[in-house]
């Protein structure tokens, strides 16, 4: 039987809908020690992301 603790999740893109998003990518950028790699104008911005163990 598989439990809750065999299983894996690989997240390829995460997305957040929120009013400021230039300063959330900031804050994940600082969290995740990364950096903002592509902003669109303020409206769409992506955070590079590394492999993250939890």
């Amino acid at each position: 039987m598989t439990s809750v603790y065999d299983m894996t999740l690989d997240a390829k893109v995460i997305t957040v809908d929120c009013v400021e998003p230039r300063r959330l990518a900031a804050w994940w950028a600082e969290a995740l020690g990364t950096e903002i790699t592509q902003d669109f104008g303020g409206e769409f911005v992506i955070v590079r992301a590394e492999t993250l163990v939890f």
